[in-house]
């Protein structure tokens, strides 16, 4: 059964003419993933988690840039940390030569579609704009 959250969060979607596949894990959690072409070039994976408890929603978005050459890892770790100082409520992780984003937020009893959503969309719109500049760090 999915969790209290993600059948609200399916609602909201289904509202808005937006329908996705909920899976229920073994955990108990329940997932939803998103895929997304960037209008930068590049595809996105969004992983959005509604754990058993239905205190945390967490976001993750991955898949966007994969397969860095170790020689410019220094580099990436650097720019990572930039991204990391300007934005608040996202966190970039540089992990088995790909970039990840992510980003968490605590529901316990007020829970609200419309701030996942916002979180989905933000994580959209930086990741649209920084991945250039990641990419150029990449190539050079």
């Amino acid at each position: 059964m999915l969790t209290s959250n993600a059948q609200q969060f399916r609602s909201y979607l289904q509202s808005q003419n937006i329908n996705l596949q909920f899976n229920e894990e073994n955990d108990g959690s329940t997932t939803v993933v998103i895929r997304e072409t960037l209008k930068t070039g590049g595809n996105i994976r969004i992983l959005v988690v509604f754990n058993k408890t239905d205190s945390l929603v967490s976001v993750y978005g991955g898949d966007f840039i994969n397969g860095i050459n170790p020689v410019k890892r220094d580099y990436v770790y650097e720019a990572i940390n930039e991204l990391n100082m300007k934005y608040t409520y996202l966190k970039f992780v540089f992990q088995n030569d790909s970039i990840m984003a992510q980003a968490f937020t605590l529901v316990d009893n007020n829970f609200r579609s419309e701030v996942i959503m916002d979180i989905i969309l933000g994580m959209l719109n930086i990741i649209e704009e920084e991945y250039p500049k990641l990419m150029r760090i990449i190539w050079s």
